[in-house]
């Protein structure tokens, strides 16, 4: 352990794949992230303003999450 009791995990390495539908999988991503938000107490509307910018932005690149880079 840390000064500040954290406790140091050694990662697996994962094999990734790209989901089946991707669509899908990013739709279920920005719900799951939604409801994290709610569950520490921000508003609804800053809940749906944040996704709705979101998802305008990942519109506007074309592409999944997951390949957006820093100069999109």
């Amino acid at each position: 352990m840390d000064g500040a009791g954290l406790r140091l995990v050694a990662s697996v390495p994962t094999t990734t794949t790209a989901p089946a539908d991707p669509g899908m999988y990013q739709a279920r991503c920005i719900d799951d992230y939604q409801s994290s938000q709610a569950a520490r107490g921000f508003s609804t509307l800053t809940i749906d303003n944040g996704a709705a910018t979101l998802e305008r932005f990942l519109a506007a690149c074309g592409r999944p999450a997951w390949e957006v880079n820093c100069e999109d």
